[in-house]
């Protein structure tokens, strides 16, 4: 079994065990009952001649125990899994072998029984091994078993005397007794082509799980569940791609001061109140968070997922992250809690977005420029007193009615770089309404 992904092994390895296992205890029952019944039938007289047929049922049935007893001693894969097979697919000519010797018309007296129906049987089992050179082995070997017995003791058929024509050709046709050899043989291919399909589809669904893993990993609760559920049904290539993107940070202010005036656990739980708010605003218009940075919040938009006007999105997350504060604020009064205010900057730029970290840890983020500047225009709220500014990039994108209402604060230094860039700024929302 040529497997490459990590682990996949171990789990394949896990469930051929426990099917297997399960499977050879209720064949070892079987064999012991089988036999059992035999040897009833011919002790109350109603038959005669099954004494080496249960037996040999019941050894077929002791040979699945000590299978059992391999499986739970992992010593049944590698090269002792083709032995063992290879044992238990020639039960049958074990018994034809003793037939042979001790019955009148040698193995022909039990090759057209039921015992040549476990070759059969013996080669579909092999298919639970996911292994296609195992089973069309299988196949062929019992094939060439059959037909050899049958060469050993054809002459054994001229002597045999049957009324009905058409019984008698079926037992004494050797072209019958070329058949049954091909379908073995068929049987083999069928089950080892069918077992690699399997195996493929097996390996694909647990790859898709994987990729499902590392998206929860990636994004962890900072996206919904339907945003998530595209990013998995698309299949998006995560790792490293170069895409115009708008940016949105969110800082809170006079968190210091929050420290010092409550108690870790309250402000803990205030702060997972007001990132609820924040999330929901984001992710209800197309947002994804990139991270939290202490206090702060960082979004992309148009990044992962494609939106129409990024900008526009952004835009409006930024109004609904500010109405959803305040009414927050409202409750955090009636609380006798401390009302929190934020401060948000949004630019729109080329970024390179990928996963990035170590080989055990990894992060979905966005770096460039952009980054750096939306984070400058978060800081230049404080000192231009109004709650979302955002660059003239971002104002050329916006509808008319996110324009109305906008103030033009020209060209402003940012630092870091050599440029200006052209600011606008909004008011709160709540002012308006």
């Amino acid at each position: 079994m040529k497997i490459q992904e990590p682990g996949f092994e171990q789990f394949l390895r896990r469930e051929i065990v426990l099917i297997l296992s399960k499977g050879a205890f209720y064949c070892f029952w079987l064999g012991q009952a089988a036999g059992a019944m035999l040897l009833l039938l011919e002790w109350v007289g109603l038959a005669q001649g099954f004494t080496l047929p249960a037996v040999w049922a019941m050894f077929c049935g002791a040979v699945a125990l000590v299978l059992r007893q391999l499986l739970f001693w992992d010593r049944f894969f590698g090269p002792v899994h083709y032995f063992a097979f290879g044992l238990i697919v020639s039960l049958p000519s074990f018994l034809y072998l003793i037939a042979h010797f001790l019955t009148p018309h040698g193995a022909l007296t039990y090759m057209t029984g039921p015992s040549s129906h476990l070759y059969y049987l013996l080669i579909l089992l092999s298919g639970f091994m996911m292994n296609k050179r195992l089973s069309i082995g299988l196949g062929s070997l019992a094939g060439i078993e059959y037909f050899l017995f049958y060469l050993w003791d054809k002459d054994q058929l001229a002597v045999l005397q049957i009324a009905d024509p058409l019984l008698h050709q079926d037992l004494t046709d050797p072209s019958v007794y070329l058949l049954k050899p091909m379908i073995m043989f068929f049987c083999g291919l069928l089950t080892g082509v069918v077992s690699a399909r399997n195996l493929e589809l097996l390996r694909k669904v647990l790859a898709e799980e994987r990729e499902k893993t590392a998206l929860d990993r990636l994004f962890g609760q900072y996206v919904s569940l339907p945003i998530k559920n595209k990013l998995i049904a698309e299949k998006r290539d995560l790792f490293a791609e170069s895409k115009t993107v708008t940016v949105l940070f969110a800082d809170l202010r006079s968190f210091t001061h929050l420290c010092e005036e409550l108690e870790p656990a309250q402000l803990v739980g205030l702060l997972n109140r007001y990132f609820d708010v924040m999330v929901k605003g984001i992710n209800s218009s197309g947002g994804v968070v990139d991270k939290f940075i202490g206090d702060a919040v960082m979004a992309v938009f148009g990044g992962v997922l494609e939106l129409r006007n990024p900008c526009a999105s952004a835009f409006e997350a930024a109004l609904k992250m500010r109405w959803g504060l305040a009414k927050l604020n409202k409750q955090l009064q009636m609380e006798g809690l401390p009302t929190l205010e934020n401060g948000i900057g949004i630019h729109v730029g080329l970024a390179v977005q990928g996963t990035i970290g170590s080989a055990q840890r990894k992060e979905f983020t966005v770096i460039g420029d952009v980054v750096n500047l939306a984070s400058r225009l978060e800081e230049m709220t404080k000192e231009l007193g109004l709650p979302v500014l955002f660059s003239r990039d971002v104002y050329d994108q916006l509808t008319d009615d996110f324009r109305h209402g906008a103030q033009n604060f020209g060209t402003r230094k940012v630092k870091g770089r050599v440029k200006g860039i052209e600011v606008f700024g909004f008011g709160d929302p709540t002012d308006t309404t």
